[in-house]
């Protein structure tokens, strides 16, 4: 599935991570390492699967656990109206 950004979002790559900004409501949000890379995947417009993937390949870790990762970010990005 493949993810919209909130027309209130803006956001920023650091070298730190990633830094989103909810414009309407003045929340901001920084993200981990780990949840940068679903956020560059949701970016460019990649499907579940392909983010995930590209977490595997990239931590070298178990494809449940960055399944698991995956899913509760996507729910807080959603539950805080940054993707729909």
């Amino acid at each position: 599935m493949a993810y919209k950004i909130s027309d209130e979002i803006t956001w920023k790559d650091l070298k730190s991570g990633v830094v989103i900004l909810h414009i309407n409501s003045g929340d901001y949000f920084t993200l981990n390492e780990t949840a940068s890379q679903i956020w560059y995947g949701i970016v460019a417009g990649k499907e579940d699967t392909e983010i995930i993937q590209a977490l595997v390949d990239a931590y070298d870790a178990p494809k449940k656990e960055m399944a698991k990762d995956f899913a509760e970010t996507i729910q807080l990005l959603r539950e805080e109206k940054v993707i729909r």
